[in-house]
């Protein structure tokens, strides 16, 4: 029997979703059609916190900008939801489920720099999750590195440069996949028919500019 949990996340920090992700959000629907689906705001966000993971809610109230709550939060929703985040900018060509199964905890490497992607996640009650929940408020202290560049800053705080720390301290049950499968900053269309691809980030939900923090 396949072991996968059949649940899509994403999050969305404004009232109205902009029409220019829907064609996002409709390709990893139509790719994965007996899932559920849940949109996240932050709000709900909080509430979850606030119920099942209290200690870091003075944390995260205390943010400086919304995209470091966002962050944080997909790292909570999967630990306490399971099934797999993706960012929603990311054109999906496969159902994603051949690659998860019977796996705990998947994430994806990035070609150009080696760094763990936090825009694609996958968690099925992994000790990884729970490890890296239970101790990412102590942990920001440690990998944070106060920056005159706020991109770098929230990189750092919970970002991807702190996944790829925490990764390198224990990898526990998790799997790293190649970037081939999403193939992160390439997005020819010859690549776009190969076999393999699953899909593509196309990064339009550009959340900095040079050093300034835009979410």
């Amino acid at each position: 029997m396949k072991n996968v949990i059949k649940k899509i996340h994403q999050i969305w920090d404004k009232d109205i979703f902009p029409k220019d992700f829907e064609k996002y959000q409709l390709s990893l629907k139509n790719k994965h059609l007996d899932w559920q689906y849940t949109l996240w705001d932050l709000n709900k966000c909080r509430n979850l916190i606030k119920k099942e993971y209290s200690y870091f809610l003075d944390t995260f109230d205390n943010f400086k900008f919304n995209i470091e709550k966002i962050d944080a939060a997909r790292f909570f929703i999967l630990d306490f939801e399971g099934g797999f985040y993706a960012d929603l900018d990311i054109f999906f060509y496969k159902n994603l489920e051949d690659l998860l199964i019977d796996k705990k905890a998947v994430f994806f490497n990035r070609k150009e720099d080696h760094y763990i992607c936090n825009s694609i996640m996958y968690n099925n009650n992994s000790i990884f999750f729970k490890k890296l929940c239970r101790q990412l408020k102590y942990l920001q202290k440690l990998f944070y590195d106060k920056n005159k560049n706020d991109v770098i800053n929230v990189l750092n705080t919970n970002g991807q440069h702190f996944l790829y720390n925490f990764y390198n301290i224990n990898k526990y049950d998790s799997d790293l996949l190649s970037s081939k499968y999403f193939e992160f900053y390439n997005k020819t269309e010859k690549y776009k028919n190969e076999d393999f691809i699953y899909g593509i980030h196309e990064y339009a939900n550009t959340w900095f500019e040079k050093t300034k923090v835009l979410v």
